[in-house]
């Protein structure tokens, strides 16, 4: 009898040990991150998600097909797509605006080189505002603005370090990011020169000197990229940006409602024009190993730096994952778009959601057609062709179909 109840008792323990092994590894998976419980107003998408809807993506039209149009595309920037499916295409190169009617038919070019009012001797961040089109040239601090009507220059907005000069946050930032908060407005995201944090501001532009009109909106972390500390082969000392470290991402509403996301978790937060903080959507993503072999192919594909970075890995501290988010965007039906982080390098996966938690679809996309608008059911890709080596901007049609 004694030998029976030792079987038995052999038998039952690596069941139980084994169900003990299930109980944490499934609570070890629905760790919720404390940033994450202690919000209030968060919606917990669940796990075992399915859309309500299938993705289909076709083909529609190429903007920047010189073999049709006038000139040669050099380095796309910004792209912008009015309500009537122009598309505007910043170019870095040539330091000028390629405009196109939505059949893809070459129209005009807006600006030019040069440091005149309306010339640009760099072009950054390009947007729409109203009946204007704005373009940033960060050499002379000034928005250049072009009528949408009459596709000819209108004015220049100057910006000065001296009118932020006695505002802590942003004395010594420079602005990077522009978005369109209507009336006259802009919020500006400034970014510290020796700093962490982005602060948004809202500033008044009806004049031809802009003018900071709030406190700081928001404020992010100033983190593209992880840098790796580095000392180069002649001794001199530097750093070098790392792929898989984490950044702060922001999209914003035509409702001037401000979307964020730290992107080690796919953590959506919600703001208020005035900046306050109004909800949030969590996913329990499980963030993917990066692996020693995924930091040996990085290393070997930077060339004469491998050495180096293979050097720096040793020296600093890595991440032991990848991150949860790619990007994140908000279209013109106040859909929000999340792109993710998933096994194949070469693609992201990405959700379309309601506001309500509603997963409308997910689908891949590869990264080397780098989504840069979402508009009328459209996206609006840069790329690059592969016979000819020229930059383009494609537009895809998004048909959504209801699940039965």
């Amino acid at each position: 009898m004694i030998h029976k109840l030792k079987k038995i008792q052999f038998r039952i323990l690596p069941i139980l040990f084994l169900l003990f092994l299930c109980a944490c590894s499934a609570g070890e998976e629905n760790t919720v991150p404390a940033e994450v419980s202690e919000l209030e107003n968060m919606t917990t998408i669940p796990a075992d998600i399915q859309p309500t809807h299938d993705i289909t993506i076709q083909k529609e039209k190429v903007f920047g097909d010189f073999e049709r149009n006038t000139g040669a595309m050099g380095g796309i920037r910004d792209i912008a797509v009015d309500d009537s499916g122009r598309v505007f295409i910043s170019d870095t190169q040539q330091k000028t605006i390629h405009m196109f009617s939505p059949d893809g038919q070459f129209i005009q070019n807006i600006g030019r080189s040069g440091s005149g009012p309306g010339e640009f001797r760099h072009i950054f961040p390009m947007k729409i505002q109203g009946d204007k089109l704005f373009a940033f040239d960060p050499t002379f601090y000034r928005l250049n603005f072009y009528s949408l009507e009459s596709l000819t220059f209108d004015h220049v907005e100057e910006l000065f370090f001296q009118d932020w000069s006695d505002i802590e946050n942003i004395k010594k930032a420079s602005p990077v990011k522009f978005y369109d908060w209507s009336n006259n407005n802009l919020l500006i995201g400034f970014d510290q020169v020796r700093g962490d944090n982005i602060y948004y501001y809202v500033v008044n532009n009806s004049g031809h000197r802009t003018e900071i009109i709030s406190g700081p909106i928001l404020v992010q972390k100033d983190e593209k990229q992880m840098e790796i500390d580095i000392v180069y082969l002649n001794g001199m000392e530097g750093s070098y940006e790392f792929p898989f470290g984490r950044e702060s991402l922001i999209a914003v509403s035509e409702d001037r409602h401000i979307f964020t996301a730290w992107t080690e978790h796919f953590l959506i937060k919600e703001y208020n024009p005035e900046g306050t903080y109004l909800r949030a959507w969590y996913y329990p993503y499980k963030n993917l190993p990066l692996t020693q072999n995924e930091l040996d192919s990085y290393a070997a594909s930077r060339g004469d730096f491998e050495p180096i970075i293979q050097e720096a890995y040793t020296k600093n501290e890595l991440p032991a994952t990848r991150p949860a988010l790619k990007d994140i965007r908000i279209d013109d039906q106040n859909r929000l778009w999340v792109s993710t982080v998933v096994k194949d390098l070469s693609v992201t996966e990405w959700w379309i959601l309601e506001m309500d938690g509603t997963l409308l679809g997910r689908f891949t996309w590869p990264k080397q057609k780098q989504i840069e608008a979402i508009k009328n059911s459209c996206l609006y890709t840069k790329e690059t062709d592969r016979e000819t080596g020229i930059q383009e901007v494609v537009r895809y049609r998004v048909k959504m179909k209801k699940q039965y």
